[in-house]
């Protein structure tokens, strides 16, 4: 019987979607028939309903973890986000993948410091490159933090999500280490990006210290997360108003992102502009170690590209670990049999 909550498109998602793997198929249905009894949409799924269904049905890591690329490629036969690469169930089931995250996250937590974020341009890079490091320590892919839109990312005083499924980041509430508050500021800044005069009230801002804290402005949530700037702090097409902003791309991310996690920061411009007051804390100073990983993406593209390639090695090594655990089953069923 189909549970009052279900709709047709839930109903037809109980056959497997063309395409879909053979192995993957049987996981695949007995996660459509979970939806269905639980009362959950089976097509799209959320991150948290695949979490009820891994909590309601324990298994071993290696085949819950064959569970989730089952549901993540019958989504992505749909044309619909994989709510398995959400990275709670992925740190959950990998603890590799976790393992590097936690690193990423306190090598982070050391390095927003040391980025500025005052000063023209040297405060808008600074910003931006921060909002990335946290991004990127949380787990997610370069490919996806360049592809993100403003829209998803919701911002509170004590947790960012991004997604809605894909990351929730904590605040710490630390002055110059908290991650919340590094997406904050980087807020700040994009509300006035894409504008006209964008450019020259941030620069009037961030020289004297003055722009204010704000939320994302909700009539951004279709452009990019991140754009490019150059040595003046121009961005691409910012100049010609709201809703033309370029995105910027994924190499680029994983230069920023790399050169800083080498401690090797890039070069943060800045005018002379006035000092703080005398009862406002210093911030710690910048790194004087320089190379300038906006105008140098000519030079690393090769040295990244295995970034870009590896980006979902992880998933990878998940589907590899569930094909490897099924053919030792055969393995010792065959053994079984032979010495009966």
């Amino acid at each position: 019987m189909i549970v009052s909550g279900a709709t047709e498109f839930d109903v037809a998602a109980l056959q497997s979607p063309a395409g879909l793997a053979p192995r993957y198929r049987r996981s695949w249905i007995l996660f459509a028939r979970w939806c269905l009894a639980a009362e959950r949409r089976v097509l799209p799924a959320t991150a948290m309903t695949v979490a009820e269904y891994l909590e309601d049905n324990p298994a071993a890591n290696s085949t819950q973890r064959a569970r989730l690329a089952a549901i993540n490629q019958a989504h992505s036969i749909a044309g619909l986000p994989a709510p398995g690469r959400a990275v709670v169930l992925r740190q959950a089931l990998n603890d590799r993948y976790a393992e590097l995250c936690a690193g990423k996250a306190a090598r982070v937590e050391r390095l927003l410091p040391r980025i500025p974020e005052w000063g023209w341009t040297r405060g808008l890079v600074g910003r931006r490159n921060a909002a990335l490091l946290v991004l990127a320590a949380s787990g997610l892919s370069y490919v996806r933090i360049a592809s993100l839109k403003q829209g998803e990312l919701t911002l509170s005083r004590d947790v960012a999500i991004v997604g809605p499924d894909l990351a929730t980041i904590t605040a710490t509430h630390d002055p110059y280490r908290c991650p919340v508050a590094a997406l904050g500021r980087w807020a700040a800044v994009l509300r006035l990006v894409p504008t006209p005069a964008g450019r020259a009230v941030l620069e009037h801002h961030l020289t004297h210290r003055t722009l204010p804290e704000a939320g994302l402005d909700p009539r951004h949530t279709d452009l990019p997360l991140f754009t490019s700037f150059d040595r003046r702090g121009w961005s691409p097409a910012a100049d010609s108003g709201w809703g033309d902003l370029q995105p910027l791309s994924e190499t680029s991310v994983a230069a920023i992102v790399a050169t800083h996690l080498r401690g090797q920061f890039p070069k943060y411009r800045s005018a002379s502009g006035p000092r703080p007051p005398a009862n406002e804390p210093s911030p710690p100073p910048a790194h004087s170690d320089i190379i300038l990983a906006d105008n140098w993406e000519a030079g690393v593209t090769a040295r990244l590209r295995d970034h870009q390639r590896l980006s979902d090695i992880g998933e990878k090594f998940d589907e590899i670990d569930a094909e490897t655990d099924r053919i030792a089953r055969l393995l010792a069923n065959a053994l079984a049999m032979a010495t009966t």
